[in-house]
Protein backbone atom coordinates (compact mmCIF):
# COMPACT_ATOMS: atom_id res chain seq x y z
CA UNK A 1 0.00 0.00 0.00
CA UNK A 2 1.62 3.10 -1.35
CA UNK A 3 1.80 5.94 1.70
CA UNK A 4 1.40 10.21 0.79
CA UNK A 5 2.09 12.76 2.94
CA UNK A 6 0.09 13.30 6.33
CA UNK A 7 0.09 9.52 6.72
CA UNK A 8 1.90 7.51 9.76
CA UNK A 9 4.03 5.12 8.47
CA UNK A 10 4.14 2.01 11.88
CA UNK A 11 6.19 -0.98 11.99
CA UNK A 12 7.40 -3.28 15.25
CA UNK A 13 10.09 -0.57 16.45
CA UNK A 14 9.35 2.71 14.85
CA UNK A 15 6.83 5.37 13.43
CA UNK A 16 7.27 7.53 10.72
CA UNK A 17 5.06 10.76 10.59
CA UNK A 18 5.33 12.12 6.71
CA UNK A 19 5.18 15.85 5.97
CA UNK A 20 5.87 15.83 2.26
CA UNK A 21 7.30 13.55 -0.15
CA UNK A 22 9.75 14.29 -3.17
CA UNK A 23 8.35 12.02 -6.32
CA UNK A 24 5.47 9.17 -6.08
CA UNK A 25 4.13 8.30 -2.84
CA UNK A 26 5.88 5.51 -1.01
CA UNK A 27 5.65 2.19 0.06
CA UNK A 28 6.24 0.46 4.11
CA UNK A 29 9.30 -1.34 1.67
CA UNK A 30 10.99 1.75 0.61
CA UNK A 31 14.98 1.20 1.61
CA UNK A 32 14.75 5.08 1.86
CA UNK A 33 12.35 7.72 2.42
CA UNK A 34 12.89 11.31 1.37
CA UNK A 35 11.42 13.61 3.18
CA UNK A 36 12.09 17.58 1.40
CA UNK A 37 10.06 20.83 3.38
CA UNK A 38 11.48 23.71 0.92
CA UNK A 39 13.84 21.55 -0.74
CA UNK A 40 15.65 20.08 2.51
CA UNK A 41 14.46 16.58 4.03
CA UNK A 42 12.19 16.56 6.30
CA UNK A 43 10.27 13.54 8.86
CA UNK A 44 9.60 12.62 12.35
CA UNK A 45 10.77 9.17 13.66
CA UNK A 46 9.50 7.88 16.89
CA UNK A 47 10.79 5.10 18.64
CA UNK A 48 7.83 3.24 20.23
CA UNK A 49 9.39 1.51 22.89
CA UNK A 50 10.39 4.83 24.28
CA UNK A 51 7.91 7.39 23.82
CA UNK A 52 10.37 10.32 24.71
CA UNK A 53 13.00 9.44 22.24
CA UNK A 54 12.14 10.99 19.06
CA UNK A 55 13.99 12.45 16.12
CA UNK A 56 13.55 15.60 13.21
CA UNK A 57 15.61 15.14 10.60
CA UNK A 58 16.07 18.56 8.39
CA UNK A 59 19.25 17.87 6.88
CA UNK A 60 20.06 18.60 3.53
CA UNK A 61 23.15 15.92 3.15
CA UNK A 62 21.46 13.07 5.57
CA UNK A 63 18.35 10.98 5.27
CA UNK A 64 16.69 8.44 7.10
CA UNK A 65 17.45 5.03 5.89
CA UNK A 66 15.76 1.90 7.17
CA UNK A 67 16.97 -1.52 7.24
CA UNK A 68 14.96 -5.15 8.36
CA UNK A 69 16.31 -8.32 9.33
CA UNK A 70 12.92 -9.88 9.33
CA UNK A 71 12.25 -9.12 13.01
CA UNK A 72 13.43 -5.38 13.56
CA UNK A 73 13.68 -2.53 11.79
CA UNK A 74 16.94 0.31 12.64
CA UNK A 75 17.12 3.53 11.24
CA UNK A 76 20.16 5.23 10.15
CA UNK A 77 21.14 8.53 8.54
CA UNK A 78 22.70 8.30 5.24
CA UNK A 79 23.99 10.82 2.74
CA UNK A 80 21.66 11.98 0.54
CA UNK A 81 22.57 11.77 -3.33
CA UNK A 82 21.42 14.88 -4.06
CA UNK A 83 23.81 15.77 -7.35
CA UNK A 84 22.61 15.71 -10.88
CA UNK A 85 24.92 12.31 -12.59
CA UNK A 86 27.29 12.14 -10.25
CA UNK A 87 29.05 9.41 -11.33
CA UNK A 88 30.11 11.57 -13.90
CA UNK A 89 32.06 13.78 -12.22
CA UNK A 90 34.13 11.34 -9.72
CA UNK A 91 37.41 12.81 -8.94
CA UNK A 92 36.77 16.23 -9.73
CA UNK A 93 36.62 18.73 -7.05
CA UNK A 94 33.29 18.81 -5.31
CA UNK A 95 30.90 21.28 -6.23
CA UNK A 96 30.38 24.74 -4.28
CA UNK A 97 28.25 24.42 -1.75
CA UNK A 98 25.95 27.91 -1.63
CA UNK A 99 23.55 28.60 1.66
CA UNK A 100 19.96 27.88 1.24
CA UNK A 101 17.22 29.41 2.87
CA UNK A 102 16.89 26.64 5.11
CA UNK A 103 19.96 26.61 6.63
CA UNK A 104 19.34 30.82 7.36
CA UNK A 105 15.63 29.57 9.15
CA UNK A 106 17.84 26.63 10.98
CA UNK A 107 20.43 29.20 11.81
CA UNK A 108 17.75 31.99 12.89
CA UNK A 109 15.99 29.28 15.19
CA UNK A 110 18.63 28.17 16.77
CA UNK A 111 19.81 32.02 17.22
CA UNK A 112 16.36 32.53 18.74
CA UNK A 113 16.58 29.47 20.82
CA UNK A 114 20.08 30.66 22.55
CA UNK A 115 17.92 34.32 23.11
CA UNK A 116 14.97 32.16 25.19
CA UNK A 117 15.51 33.29 29.14
CA UNK A 118 15.56 30.55 31.35
CA UNK A 119 12.50 32.19 33.54
CA UNK A 120 10.76 35.21 33.20
CA UNK A 121 11.87 38.48 34.91
CA UNK A 122 8.99 38.14 37.31
CA UNK A 123 9.69 34.64 38.09
CA UNK A 124 10.31 34.18 42.13
CA UNK A 125 8.84 31.99 45.16
CA UNK A 126 8.79 34.90 47.26
CA UNK A 127 6.01 36.64 45.34
CA UNK A 128 4.44 33.64 44.14
CA UNK A 129 4.41 34.31 40.53
CA UNK A 130 4.94 31.48 38.34
CA UNK A 131 5.94 31.65 34.91
CA UNK A 132 4.34 30.36 31.57
CA UNK A 133 5.52 27.17 29.88
CA UNK A 134 5.75 28.03 26.20
CA UNK A 135 5.98 24.94 23.59
CA UNK A 136 6.72 25.23 19.70
CA UNK A 137 7.70 22.67 17.19
CA UNK A 138 7.50 19.05 15.62
CA UNK A 139 6.55 16.09 18.09
CA UNK A 140 5.50 18.34 21.00
CA UNK A 141 4.38 15.59 23.80
CA UNK A 142 2.14 15.84 27.20
CA UNK A 143 1.45 12.56 29.74
CA UNK A 144 1.67 11.71 33.24
CA UNK A 145 4.78 9.69 33.91
CA UNK A 146 4.84 8.43 37.70
CA UNK A 147 2.68 10.64 38.84
CA UNK A 148 4.46 13.68 37.49
CA UNK A 149 3.98 15.96 34.44
CA UNK A 150 6.25 15.12 31.79
CA UNK A 151 6.59 17.44 28.73
CA UNK A 152 8.79 17.46 25.90
CA UNK A 153 8.98 20.43 23.84
CA UNK A 154 9.06 20.18 19.59
CA UNK A 155 11.79 20.68 17.13
CA UNK A 156 11.65 23.32 14.81
CA UNK A 157 15.36 22.89 13.06
CA UNK A 158 17.76 20.01 12.44
CA UNK A 159 20.13 19.98 14.72
CA UNK A 160 18.28 20.64 17.87
CA UNK A 161 18.40 19.77 21.60
CA UNK A 162 15.55 18.25 22.97
CA UNK A 163 13.98 19.91 26.01
CA UNK A 164 12.21 17.61 28.60
CA UNK A 165 10.58 18.73 31.71
CA UNK A 166 9.27 16.74 34.79
CA UNK A 167 6.59 18.58 37.22
CA UNK A 168 5.50 17.07 40.10
CA UNK A 169 2.38 18.18 42.34
CA UNK A 170 2.79 20.64 44.94
CA UNK A 171 6.04 22.35 43.51
CA UNK A 172 5.92 25.66 43.53
CA UNK A 173 7.70 25.91 40.30
CA UNK A 174 4.17 24.65 38.12
CA UNK A 175 3.41 26.74 35.13
CA UNK A 176 1.43 29.30 35.37
CA UNK A 177 0.07 27.94 32.19
CA UNK A 178 1.19 26.33 28.90
CA UNK A 179 0.97 27.68 25.44
CA UNK A 180 0.96 25.88 22.28
CA UNK A 181 2.53 27.97 19.49
CA UNK A 182 1.90 25.68 16.15
CA UNK A 183 2.75 23.01 17.36
CA UNK A 184 2.22 19.14 15.90
CA UNK A 185 2.58 16.63 18.52
CA UNK A 186 -0.09 14.76 21.00
CA UNK A 187 -1.13 15.00 24.79
CA UNK A 188 -2.83 12.18 26.89
CA UNK A 189 -6.12 12.40 28.42
CA UNK A 190 -4.17 11.63 31.72
CA UNK A 191 -2.39 14.75 31.19
CA UNK A 192 -5.51 16.54 30.65
CA UNK A 193 -7.06 15.21 34.23
CA UNK A 194 -3.32 16.55 35.53
CA UNK A 195 -3.56 20.28 34.55
CA UNK A 196 -7.39 20.31 35.43
CA UNK A 197 -6.66 18.95 38.84
CA UNK A 198 -3.76 21.58 39.11
CA UNK A 199 -5.37 24.57 37.83
CA UNK A 200 -3.24 24.82 34.96
CA UNK A 201 -4.76 26.50 31.24
CA UNK A 202 -3.43 25.08 28.25
CA UNK A 203 -3.99 27.62 25.26
CA UNK A 204 -3.31 26.86 21.76
CA UNK A 205 -2.37 29.76 19.43
CA UNK A 206 -2.02 28.80 15.39
CA UNK A 207 0.98 30.59 13.56
CA UNK A 208 -1.28 33.75 12.68
CA UNK A 209 -1.34 33.95 16.53
CA UNK A 210 -5.23 33.29 16.94
CA UNK A 211 -6.27 31.65 19.75
CA UNK A 212 -8.09 28.28 18.53
CA UNK A 213 -8.58 26.04 21.75
CA UNK A 214 -8.08 26.69 25.71
CA UNK A 215 -8.76 24.19 28.32
CA UNK A 216 -8.89 24.47 31.57
CA UNK A 217 -11.01 27.40 32.26
CA UNK A 218 -13.99 26.95 33.40
CA UNK A 219 -17.18 29.22 34.66
CA UNK A 220 -20.70 28.61 36.38
CA UNK A 221 -22.77 31.79 35.85
CA UNK A 222 -25.54 31.15 38.27
CA UNK A 223 -22.82 31.63 41.08
CA UNK A 224 -21.91 34.52 40.40
CA UNK A 225 -22.82 38.03 41.78
CA UNK A 226 -20.73 39.87 39.20
CA UNK A 227 -22.53 38.42 36.32
CA UNK A 228 -25.80 39.49 37.38
CA UNK A 229 -23.99 43.14 37.82
CA UNK A 230 -23.00 42.98 34.44
CA UNK A 231 -26.48 41.76 33.10
CA UNK A 232 -27.79 44.72 35.54
CA UNK A 233 -25.30 46.93 33.49
CA UNK A 234 -26.78 46.82 30.31
CA UNK A 235 -30.44 47.90 31.17
CA UNK A 236 -29.17 50.83 33.90
CA UNK A 237 -27.45 52.78 31.70
CA UNK A 238 -24.29 52.45 33.50
CA UNK A 239 -23.33 50.24 29.90
CA UNK A 240 -21.94 53.43 28.54
CA UNK A 241 -19.75 54.78 31.82
CA UNK A 242 -17.98 51.74 31.80
CA UNK A 243 -17.76 51.05 28.29
CA UNK A 244 -16.44 55.24 28.37
CA UNK A 245 -13.87 54.22 31.20
CA UNK A 246 -12.08 51.75 29.38
CA UNK A 247 -11.72 53.70 26.19
CA UNK A 248 -10.50 56.38 28.26
CA UNK A 249 -7.71 54.21 29.72
CA UNK A 250 -6.71 52.95 26.17
CA UNK A 251 -6.32 56.48 25.04
CA UNK A 252 -4.42 57.21 28.20
CA UNK A 253 -1.88 54.65 27.81
CA UNK A 254 -1.44 54.67 24.05
CA UNK A 255 0.05 58.50 24.74
CA UNK A 256 2.36 56.74 27.56
CA UNK A 257 3.42 54.23 24.38
CA UNK A 258 4.19 57.25 22.11
CA UNK A 259 5.95 59.29 24.21
CA UNK A 260 8.30 56.13 25.88
CA UNK A 261 8.35 53.54 22.93
CA UNK A 262 9.17 55.43 19.95
CA UNK A 263 12.00 57.49 19.05
CA UNK A 264 11.27 61.39 19.43
CA UNK A 265 9.77 62.65 16.23
CA UNK A 266 7.76 65.42 14.59
CA UNK A 267 4.64 62.88 13.75
CA UNK A 268 5.27 61.21 17.41
CA UNK A 269 4.42 64.77 18.30
CA UNK A 270 1.50 65.43 16.63
CA UNK A 271 -0.26 62.44 17.24
CA UNK A 272 0.38 62.57 21.10
CA UNK A 273 -1.00 66.32 20.69
CA UNK A 274 -4.27 65.11 18.94
CA UNK A 275 -4.90 61.88 21.56
CA UNK A 276 -4.38 64.58 24.18
CA UNK A 277 -7.19 66.84 22.72
CA UNK A 278 -9.50 63.47 22.63
CA UNK A 279 -9.06 63.16 26.06
CA UNK A 280 -9.96 66.59 26.99
CA UNK A 281 -13.09 66.15 24.74
CA UNK A 282 -13.80 62.73 26.44
CA UNK A 283 -13.80 64.43 29.37
CA UNK A 284 -15.60 68.20 28.37
CA UNK A 285 -17.98 66.03 26.56
CA UNK A 286 -19.07 62.93 26.61
CA UNK A 287 -19.73 60.68 24.62
CA UNK A 288 -24.09 60.80 24.68
CA UNK A 289 -23.91 56.56 23.20
CA UNK A 290 -21.85 53.69 22.08
CA UNK A 291 -21.64 54.71 18.32
CA UNK A 292 -19.81 58.56 18.95
CA UNK A 293 -17.81 56.43 21.61
CA UNK A 294 -16.31 53.87 18.91
CA UNK A 295 -15.83 56.52 16.80
CA UNK A 296 -13.51 58.18 18.73
CA UNK A 297 -11.85 55.39 19.67
CA UNK A 298 -11.28 54.50 16.05
CA UNK A 299 -9.95 57.88 15.25
CA UNK A 300 -7.60 57.79 17.88
CA UNK A 301 -6.18 54.34 16.86
CA UNK A 302 -5.58 55.34 12.92
CA UNK A 303 -3.60 58.50 14.67
CA UNK A 304 -1.86 56.12 17.08
CA UNK A 305 -0.42 53.46 13.98
CA UNK A 306 -0.31 56.25 11.82
CA UNK A 307 2.65 57.63 14.30
CA UNK A 308 4.40 53.99 14.08
CA UNK A 309 5.99 54.71 10.73
CA UNK A 310 8.81 56.26 11.88
CA UNK A 311 10.28 53.49 13.13
CA UNK A 312 13.15 51.97 10.84
CA UNK A 313 13.94 47.92 11.91
CA UNK A 314 17.19 47.15 11.80
CA UNK A 315 18.32 44.06 9.16
CA UNK A 316 21.83 42.73 8.12
CA UNK A 317 21.95 40.30 4.95
CA UNK A 318 19.01 41.35 2.91
CA UNK A 319 21.85 42.45 0.25
CA UNK A 320 22.08 38.40 -0.37
CA UNK A 321 18.20 37.48 0.93
CA UNK A 322 16.46 40.53 0.16
CA UNK A 323 12.64 41.71 1.61
CA UNK A 324 9.95 43.90 0.86
CA UNK A 325 10.56 46.96 0.99
CA UNK A 326 8.07 48.00 3.25
CA UNK A 327 9.37 45.44 5.93
CA UNK A 328 12.55 48.31 6.41
CA UNK A 329 9.88 49.94 8.43
CA UNK A 330 6.94 49.19 10.59
CA UNK A 331 3.91 50.22 8.68
CA UNK A 332 0.24 51.05 9.56
CA UNK A 333 -1.91 48.35 11.40
CA UNK A 334 -3.56 46.42 8.26
CA UNK A 335 -2.40 44.13 6.17
CA UNK A 336 -2.37 43.87 2.16
CA UNK A 337 -4.20 40.20 2.38
CA UNK A 338 -6.79 41.22 4.97
CA UNK A 339 -10.44 41.59 4.46
CA UNK A 340 -13.09 43.57 5.55
CA UNK A 341 -14.38 42.46 8.27
CA UNK A 342 -10.38 41.00 9.49
CA UNK A 343 -7.93 43.54 8.36
CA UNK A 344 -5.59 42.66 10.55
CA UNK A 345 -5.80 39.01 10.52
CA UNK A 346 -3.42 37.39 8.24
CA UNK A 347 -0.69 39.85 8.72
CA UNK A 348 1.66 40.99 5.92
CA UNK A 349 4.47 42.86 7.77
CA UNK A 350 6.73 40.81 10.28
CA UNK A 351 5.76 43.63 13.54
CA UNK A 352 2.17 42.93 12.78
CA UNK A 353 2.29 39.45 12.63
CA UNK A 354 4.28 39.36 16.16
CA UNK A 355 1.80 42.03 17.35
CA UNK A 356 -0.85 39.15 16.17
CA UNK A 357 1.45 36.79 18.79
CA UNK A 358 0.88 39.52 21.31
CA UNK A 359 -2.67 39.96 20.99
CA UNK A 360 -3.32 36.30 21.20
CA UNK A 361 -1.21 35.76 24.64
CA UNK A 362 -3.20 39.02 25.76
CA UNK A 363 -6.44 37.34 25.09
CA UNK A 364 -5.76 34.50 27.14
CA UNK A 365 -4.59 36.12 30.89
CA UNK A 366 -7.48 38.73 30.29
CA UNK A 367 -9.83 35.50 30.12
CA UNK A 368 -8.29 34.13 32.95
CA UNK A 369 -8.75 37.15 35.10
CA UNK A 370 -12.18 37.79 33.94
CA UNK A 371 -13.49 33.88 35.05
CA UNK A 372 -11.25 33.69 38.28
CA UNK A 373 -12.72 37.60 39.41
CA UNK A 374 -16.13 35.59 38.67
CA UNK A 375 -17.04 37.80 35.68
CA UNK A 376 -18.99 36.08 32.81
CA UNK A 377 -16.92 36.72 29.74
CA UNK A 378 -19.45 36.35 26.99
CA UNK A 379 -21.32 39.71 28.64
CA UNK A 380 -19.58 42.87 27.16
CA UNK A 381 -20.40 46.44 26.55
CA UNK A 382 -17.85 47.32 24.05
CA UNK A 383 -17.56 43.79 21.97
CA UNK A 384 -20.97 41.20 21.27
CA UNK A 385 -20.99 37.55 21.96
CA UNK A 386 -21.86 36.48 18.51
CA UNK A 387 -20.16 33.45 17.17
CA UNK A 388 -19.50 32.22 21.26
CA UNK A 389 -16.99 34.99 21.75
CA UNK A 390 -16.23 36.41 24.90
CA UNK A 391 -17.12 40.13 24.51
CA UNK A 392 -16.34 41.23 27.44
CA UNK A 393 -12.59 39.56 27.41
CA UNK A 394 -12.26 41.93 24.29
CA UNK A 395 -13.70 44.66 25.95
CA UNK A 396 -11.18 44.54 28.89
CA UNK A 397 -8.19 44.49 26.37
CA UNK A 398 -8.72 47.62 24.88
CA UNK A 399 -7.27 49.26 27.55
CA UNK A 400 -3.94 46.78 27.57
CA UNK A 401 -3.41 46.57 23.91
CA UNK A 402 -1.20 49.84 24.71
CA UNK A 403 0.87 48.33 26.86
CA UNK A 404 1.72 45.29 24.60
CA UNK A 405 2.38 47.38 21.97
CA UNK A 406 4.55 49.11 24.41
CA UNK A 407 6.57 45.66 25.31
CA UNK A 408 6.71 44.92 21.49
CA UNK A 409 8.22 47.55 19.58
CA UNK A 410 10.74 47.87 22.58
CA UNK A 411 11.36 44.09 21.56
CA UNK A 412 11.54 45.18 18.09
CA UNK A 413 13.67 47.93 18.30
CA UNK A 414 17.00 45.76 20.63
CA UNK A 415 16.89 43.32 17.30
CA UNK A 416 18.46 42.94 14.44
CA UNK A 417 16.43 40.27 11.80
CA UNK A 418 17.37 38.33 8.94
CA UNK A 419 15.10 37.18 6.23
CA UNK A 420 15.78 33.60 7.70
CA UNK A 421 13.59 35.32 10.68
CA UNK A 422 10.48 35.28 8.92
CA UNK A 423 8.68 33.40 6.01
CA UNK A 424 6.27 35.10 3.34
CA UNK A 425 3.61 32.30 2.35
CA UNK A 426 2.27 32.10 -1.45
CA UNK A 427 -0.95 33.94 -0.14
CA UNK A 428 1.50 36.91 1.31
CA UNK A 429 1.19 36.15 4.80
CA UNK A 430 4.08 36.80 7.00
CA UNK A 431 4.89 33.71 9.56
CA UNK A 432 7.56 34.19 12.40
CA UNK A 433 9.78 31.84 12.68
CA UNK A 434 8.78 29.62 15.43
CA UNK A 435 11.15 30.12 18.49
CA UNK A 436 11.24 33.61 17.66
CA UNK A 437 7.48 33.79 18.61
CA UNK A 438 8.51 31.90 21.41
CA UNK A 439 10.90 34.64 22.40
CA UNK A 440 7.91 37.31 21.50
CA UNK A 441 5.22 35.56 23.84
CA UNK A 442 7.71 35.34 26.33
CA UNK A 443 8.89 38.81 25.81
CA UNK A 444 4.81 40.04 26.55
CA UNK A 445 4.11 39.27 29.90
CA UNK A 446 1.28 41.85 31.01
CA UNK A 447 0.12 39.59 33.76
CA UNK A 448 0.46 42.17 36.15
CA UNK A 449 -1.11 45.00 34.67
CA UNK A 450 -3.95 42.68 33.60
CA UNK A 451 -4.84 41.99 37.07
CA UNK A 452 -4.70 45.73 37.80
CA UNK A 453 -6.67 46.33 34.96
CA UNK A 454 -9.61 43.71 35.50
CA UNK A 455 -9.65 44.74 39.90
CA UNK A 456 -10.39 48.45 38.37
CA UNK A 457 -13.16 47.51 36.06
CA UNK A 458 -14.59 45.03 38.99
CA UNK A 459 -14.46 47.92 41.56
CA UNK A 460 -16.23 50.49 38.83
CA UNK A 461 -19.14 47.53 38.44
CA UNK A 462 -19.75 47.40 41.80
CA UNK A 463 -20.06 51.25 42.21
CA UNK A 464 -23.15 52.22 43.37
Amino acid sequence: MPYGQGDLIQNENFSILINKITGNPISRNTPILEFRRAGIYFGSISNLDHPGREAIFMDTNMTPHFENDGRNSTVKLKPANRGINSDKHEGKSPAKITRTDDDDWAERNEYWLRKTPLKSRRFSRKAGVRQALILTGHGVRLCVDHGALWVKNGYSHFPQQSEEWRFYSGDWRLPSRIVLLDVNGGITFDALSWLSIHGIPLVQLSWRGEVTTVIGLTFKTEDSKLAKSQLAARTNGRCLDLAKQLIMEKIENSVFTLRHALPRSRAVDVAVEKLENDIEEMRNHPPANLNRLMGIEGRVGYKYFDAWRVVPLRWKGIDRHPVPEDWHRIERRASKVGNRDHPNRNASHPVHAALNYAYGVLENQVRTYVIAAGLDPMIGFLHGSYDGKHGLVYDLMEPLRPVVDRKLLEFVQRQTFVAGDFTLTSTGVCRLNPQLARNVVREIDVSGDVEKSVGRFVKALNKR
